[in-house]
């Protein structure tokens, strides 16, 4: 007669319990993600229970108790099923529940780096964002979370300048360098409205005081849309904190 081994048994119920601690703990440091899927964590958790539960109760029974399981019992085909089944999911959720999302374009404000209906996959676990990164970024419209994808231009501890050449017209120096918009016609400068300025950096004032010059704050970033001239960003909803953002794009399917 064969029986289940004591190693077998031992090398599923520890792989699978560290692997559910690792993502629990990766949970735990993402919890405040914006991009995080409440019904994927909430399955893998409760399967990843009632696993570890079963796979818990054959190891004591094998490894303590030292009761022999026959392999041709229901018990040894119901652990040799979830068994691999654990260690499976728990990868898979490590992977798409805490590392990558995936994610489609909406519209055109990222032409042409992206267009509208392309399928991306996003970084996002304990992600900061750098200069010239594609991000996602969490916002409300009408009461309602959405998701925009733009381009950080300004990050902590950048110097924003607000250089005035019309009345109410002007441009954007960020650290000393006149921000140009690399996707616009050849020679076309990238022209601010003061208010679309004051947006931006309105987090920076204080008492109602307006300056030409600020520098930002830790966990604000100002992004925007490549498709300068058609595109919702932080002219708008002014710079992003750290909490709104949820990941950057790593690849995108299809496109130039």
């Amino acid at each position: 007669m064969t029986y289940l081994t004591k190693e077998k048994s031992y090398q599923y119920a520890f792989t699978g319990m560290i692997l559910f601690i690792t993502n629990i703990l990766m949970l735990i440091i993402t919890y405040n993600n914006p991009l995080k899927i409440n019904w994927l964590l909430i399955t893998y958790i409760i399967i990843s229970l009632i696993s570890m539960v079963f796979l818990g109760y054959v190891f004591i029974k094998n490894n303590i108790l030292n009761e022999d399981i026959k392999t041709s019992s229901k018990t040894y085909k119901i652990f040799d099923y979830i068994g691999p089944l654990m260690v499976m999911l728990s990868i898979f959720f490590m992977i798409f529940g805490n590392i990558i999302g995936t994610g489609e374009v909406d519209g055109i404000s990222m032409d042409p780096t992206l267009h509208t209906g392309q399928d991306i996959l996003i970084y996002k676990y304990s992600y900061k964002p750098k200069r010239n990164d594609i991000i996602i970024i969490q916002t409300k419209t009408i009461g309602k979370d959405r998701f925009i994808i733009k381009r950080t231009v300004a990050v902590p501890g950048d110097k924003i300048r607000f250089y005035e050449s019309a009345p109410g017209y002007g441009f954007i120096f960020i650290n000393d360098e006149m921000y140009k918009n690399q996707f616009l016609e050849k020679g076309t400068p990238t022209v601010f409205t003061r208010a679309e300025y004051e947006k931006m950096v309105e987090h920076e004032f204080t008492d109602g005081l307006t300056l030409d010059e600020v520098t930002l704050s830790e966990g604000y970033y100002i992004a925007l849309g490549d498709n300068f001239k058609w595109s919702v960003d932080s002219r708008d909803y002014g710079a992003f904190h750290i909490s709104n953002i949820g990941g950057k794009l790593i690849f995108k399917f299809g496109g130039e």
